[in-house]
């Protein structure tokens, strides 16, 4: 397997659990701190679909995140839960995921979706949960599923607390990396 790290973190603990985890896999690591990326947010032109299909028109790393999740097939995203969802860092990131689909659209379970450009993607989301509102975690756990729903990929969202158990968070990773494949 090869899995794409996106880690939009400040830097923790779970990053070494994953990278560990992965390791016990015998997976090739892709891993970006998103914060040291010059992502430039999407600008909605359509170019990825018409001007130039499959390539965003803007020039920053994001090319070179692109082009590993198109030969990968896993996406991990790791990101604290702001305001039910995404930080900033990977919402720049999910939202330029545009250029891995196709132009055309087809229906699905009453979904309106875009075929996968190269192929299907596992996701698994996970999110560092601080104390915010009631319902946060909900939250993120449906960006994700819906994500996941655009990208027509198996998925798993997880959600941990800072204080959390290293023993509980050890086994919660290690079962979605033999689920989500």
């Amino acid at each position: 397997m090869k899995s794409v790290i996106l880690d939009a973190t400040e830097g923790n603990y779970l990053e070494e659990i994953l990278k560990q985890k992965l390791m016990e896999c015998n997976d090739e690591v892709f891993y970006y701190k998103l914060k040291d990326k010059n992502i430039i947010p999407c600008r909605a032109c359509g170019g990825c679909s018409n001007i130039k299909p499959g390539l965003c028109v803007q020039k920053d790393d994001m090319q070179e995140v692109l082009k590993d999740i198109a030969k990968g097939d896993r996406i991990i995203m790791l990101t604290p839960i702001v305001f039910g969802g995404y930080s900033s860092l990977l919402k720049k990131a999910v939202d330029r995921f545009m250029v891995l689909g196709l132009p055309f659209l087809f229906i699905k379970k009453g979904k309106l979706l875009h075929p996968m450009r190269y192929g299907t993607k596992a996701i698994i989301g996970i999110g560092i949960a601080g104390e915010g509102p009631m319902g946060q975690e909900e939250g993120f756990r449906l960006v994700v599923e819906r994500n996941a729903l655009n990208m027509q990929a198996p998925y798993k969202a997880l959600v941990f607390k800072t204080s959390e158990d290293r023993a509980k968070i050890e086994n919660e990773l290690a079962i979605a990396l033999k689920e989500v494949v």
